[in-house]
């Protein structure tokens, strides 16, 4: 698997007949070197990439060319709905934080993070899944990583920015934005600039 730019990547895609069955499981793979996911649903803040990558099988090659997020992982996941499974790269994994052990008794790696620990069991052809349906995905809290580079009045206002969408029975974030930018909520003191950072952040 390649990306212009300089950039290299590795993983193994298998095309095989669609079964519903992986669409609830991610595998871990200590031979990618970047997150594959079929099941886009997983993720979050989903659009197109500038640079596709191309993905090599028995069957031909694919290209990726649009990628999203796992909840709370800083690492992009390029998106490849042909792929047998969800695939978390090892390396990657370990490089966001979280610590990877092996458990000889269970024949499982325990992948914990900050905010959760993910049981990769043993499955078929010595595969290592996660059924994400048990406890959903999200290993790591990164809301001190993302305020990184924001003052704390940035920060502040980001926070004043969330509460005020709680308050308004959470509506969604393009029709908060207009109804900021069109001034339709009295003594609003949230600017369209907290909106933003608050999205980033939280």
């Amino acid at each position: 698997m390649t990306a212009p730019e300089g950039s290299l990547y590795f993983s193994f895609l298998q095309e095989t007949e669609a079964s519903p069955i992986w669409d609830t499981y991610i595998l871990l793979d200590n031979q990618s070197t970047c997150h594959i996911f079929k099941n886009k649903s997983l993720l979050i803040n989903i659009h197109p990439v500038e640079h596709p990558i191309a993905i090599h099988s028995t069957t031909g090659a694919t290209y990726a060319n649009t990628i999203g997020y796992v909840p709370n992982l800083p690492d992009l996941v390029y998106i490849c709905e042909n792929g047998i499974a969800s695939i978390l790269s090892f390396a990657r994994v370990q490089e966001a934080g979280c610590t990877i052990e092996y458990n000889q008794k269970q024949d499982a790696f325990v992948v914990q993070g900050p905010a959760q620990s993910l049981i990769f069991n043993c499955l078929l052809l010595g595969l290592y899944g996660h059924h994400v349906s048990t406890t959903g995905l999200c290993l790591i809290n990164t809301v001190d990583a993302l305020t990184e580079g924001y003052l704390p009045w940035q920060v502040a206002a980001a926070k004043a920015a969330q509460h005020t969408m709680s308050m308004m029975s959470s509506p969604r974030l393009q029709t908060f934005k207009l109804m900021v930018w069109a001034n339709l909520v009295n003594n609003c003191l949230v600017t369209l600039k907290s909106i933003r950072v608050a999205d980033n952040v939280f």
